[in-house]
């Protein structure tokens, strides 16, 4: 009798590509922190909903001369507030949890967003990757396995929202 296993495994749909960063979204003086961080890998970076995080590791990976390879929804491999362990191992294994070189010769880096739904082991695991976590709050799993390699990325002010408009 054959050995019958899907051909999706569920790990598939929480990967996108990202779209070129918005010129003028985000606090720009964050940029060279975060491009100082792109060089010490695993690290979190945490603020509000459309506060222009996405964007600004876009440019700043530009600058460390890495390209994003795209990033991935945690909240994909998730129930509530915990990542499914597996999956999440399926997902840093095969999408590039470690910077490497791709057939162009460019150092690839993987986004993880969604970050607020990793628990304890979760964190943990992560923590041992090459990657860049994103999460619009720092809860205690990540305070834990994060809260010394934590950039903020602030809540735009009524100017800067208007200019980015």
């Amino acid at each position: 009798m054959a050995d019958w296993r899907p051909i999706i495994d569920g790990v598939e749909g929480g990967f996108s590509e990202l779209p070129e960063p918005i010129c003028g979204v985000g606090k720009l003086g964050l940029v060279p922190k975060l491009t100082e961080s792109l060089n010490n890998l695993p690290f979190l970076v945490c603020g509000p909903p459309g506060c222009g995080k996405k964007s600004l590791l876009q440019i700043a990976a530009k600058d460390a001369n890495l390209k994003v390879k795209g990033a991935y929804d945690l909240g994909h491999i998730s129930s509530e507030k915990k990542t499914r362990y597996d999956d999440l191992v399926k997902v840093l294994n095969r999408y590039g949890g470690r910077l490497q070189k791709n057939l162009m010769g460019e150092k690839c880096l993987l986004l993880l967003y969604g970050a607020e739904h990793l628990d304890k082991e979760g964190a943990a695991l992560v923590r041992k990757y090459d990657v860049v976590l994103i999460a619009s709050e720092q809860t205690v799993s990540l305070k834990a396995a994060f809260g010394d390699r934590t950039l903020w990325a602030n809540r735009l002010t009524r100017s800067e929202m208007e200019h980015s408009l």
